[in-house]
């Protein structure tokens, strides 16, 4: 448990929680320091805009290396990850959901916190808005965040109809950077007030756009949670208020993002317009290259498509094979684009016989031509909803990696319901028949980086450090290979242990 400080302050506390044989990945972090923990700790709490933890390692006592906001962490025995939270002030009585419902022209209401995006009046299952880690009873006692470990693997929807936005989200958290740049504030704000940059596609310009951290919520019985997109497992809500950003800008309402499409995301999060958007769809003849036209929050009012041109200066609307496709995703992968797929129409609540989801946005993980000696073309998409998986040929659980190890040490699948699936080529096709995409370059994607071709890294520490451990060992840490990831996920509530930072508020008060 966090240590609020004592009652009479009213201030929150600080904890840095430890997790024992867990690895930063190294692309994350920054150069190696000579410190002890208590002055590590203290830098971590002057800098927690910045780094989200420190890493320690058992061979080599006295030394630390800060991982920046968005590192991805693997199990690995030998070393620790310090990880900064903070213990929120719970929210003041005149704040609660009776004073919210007095809203002025700007949203500011009698408390002096706003809601702004309002429910669909058909979710009556809805119990009204909470504030996370305020005592509210929404995620209290659990460690709070803003961001940690930025991941795909932490989008999980709610809810609410917008998995194409979800999947845009997951889309974007394979390039840390340019997510957090969405966020002016880094770490959990004691007021609950955030300001989040997007842009106003209609207007052609950014817009920063204020919202609080009320979210809506479903009570059953003692169990409150989160109605819509879910809070990570390492209890990051931004999520959360990137969503509720989105439902702000769209109409100031959450019924405006039930139902889109991507590139419509895209738009906003990328701050790019239509020249930089497509959506491709196979017809009879082939896939055909749409460019959206960007007049309406909603693409389903009214036709929002033209034609547009294909890489190689070919009018869209002349149709490419699906070899020709998948030539160009590996291409756009590399050329760090997100992506997004669609399945076939119908609703999300039918499956095809082979676990897709009907109705529904999954994102486009990257493609892979010619893969192992009987060079396959395949692609990687996830599902936004963190389950319910493809299960047919190169399915996490197919025999097909058995059968073609090549083809597993190439791309080192994860058996683990996270998900994450591979797909062969043709039935990619055959599942989803539309894709967006924007082209831009994101800028660094950590998983191509730390993990090229599937294979484990070195380490960026540069081999020993004088006098840290014993002589003639080396400090290249060996990180793990992807499909660890998902195991240090679930156990890291079973390794965490937790331990005071100097607290200063009264000059006296240091507790475990």
């Amino acid at each position: 448990r966090g240590w609020g400080g004592p009652p009479s302050l009213g201030v929150p506390g600080a904890m840095v929680y430890i997790r024992v044989d867990t690895c930063f990945d190294g692309v994350g972090c920054e150069g190696v320091q000579q410190m002890e923990e208590e002055d590590a700790d203290s830098y971590l709490e002057e800098n927690r805009d910045k780094y989200m933890g420190y890493l320690t390692m058992e061979s080599a006592p006295g030394f630390v290396l800060f991982a920046k906001l968005g590192t991805s962490m693997f199990q690995v025995e030998g070393y620790q990850c310090h990880l900064y939270a903070a213990e929120l002030p719970p929210a003041d009585e005149e704040d609660d959901d009776d004073t919210d419902e007095e809203e002025g022209q700007d949203g500011i209401t009698a408390g002096g916190l706003f809601r702004t995006a309002t429910l669909p009046a058909n979710h009556t299952n809805m119990t009204g808005f909470k504030r996370p880690g305020r005592g509210e009873g929404l995620m209290d006692g659990e460690e709070i965040t803003l961001f940690r470990g930025v991941d795909a693997a932490d989008i999980l929807q709610g809810g609410l109809g917008d998995c194409w936005l979800l999947s845009a989200f997951a889309a974007m958290a394979e390039y840390p950077n340019a997510l957090l740049s969405l966020f002016q504030q880094r770490s959990p704000s004691d007021t609950g007030e955030y300001d989040i940059t997007l842009f106003n596609f209609l207007a052609g310009e950014y817009q920063t756009i204020r919202i609080d951290d009320r979210l809506p919520v479903i009570q059953g019985g003692m169990v409150c949670k989160c109605a819509y997109v879910q809070p990570t497992a390492d209890g990051e809500i931004w999520t959360c208020l990137l969503e509720k950003a989105f439902a702000t800008m769209f109409d100031n309402s959450y019924k405006t993002i039930s139902g889109g499409v991507s590139t419509t995301a895209f738009a906003a999060l990328c701050g790019v317009g239509a020249d930089k958007l497509a959506y491709i769809s196979l017809v009879e003849q082939g896939w055909i290259l749409y460019q959206p036209v960007l007049d309406s929050w909603r693409p389903y009012d009214h036709d929002n498509f033209r034609f547009g041109q294909w890489p190689d200066g070919t009018p869209g609307n002349q149709p490419k094979t699906n070899q020709e496709l998948h030539a160009l995703l590996c291409q756009w992968d590399e050329n760090n684009y997100i992506m997004c797929a669609n399945t076939q129409a119908g609703s999300d609540t039918e499956f095809s016989t082979q676990g897709i989801v009907q109705g529904h946005a999954y994102t486009l993980l990257g493609a892979r031509q010619n893969v192992g000696s009987i060079q396959v073309d395949l692609v990687q998409v996830r599902n936004p909803w963190g389950k319910k998986e493809w299960t047919g040929d190169w399915s996490d659980n197919s025999p097909l990696w058995d059968e073609h190890p090549d083809v597993a040490d190439a791309l080192k699948p994860q058996a683990s319901e996270d998900g994450a699936f591979w797909i062969g080529l043709e039935d990619f096709c055959d599942n989803y028949p539309s894709i967006a995409v924007v082209f831009k370059d994101m800028g660094t994607n950590y998983e191509k980086v730390s993990n090229p071709k599937g294979d484990r890294v070195a380490s960026v520490l540069g081999g020993a450090l004088p006098g840290a451990a014993a002589p003639g060992s080396n400090l290249g840490i060996d990180f793990p290979a992807k499909e660890e990831k998902a195991n240090v996920r679930r156990r890291k509530k079973r390794l965490m242990k937790a331990r005071k930072v100097k607290e200063d508020v009264c000059g006296a008060c240091t507790l475990l």
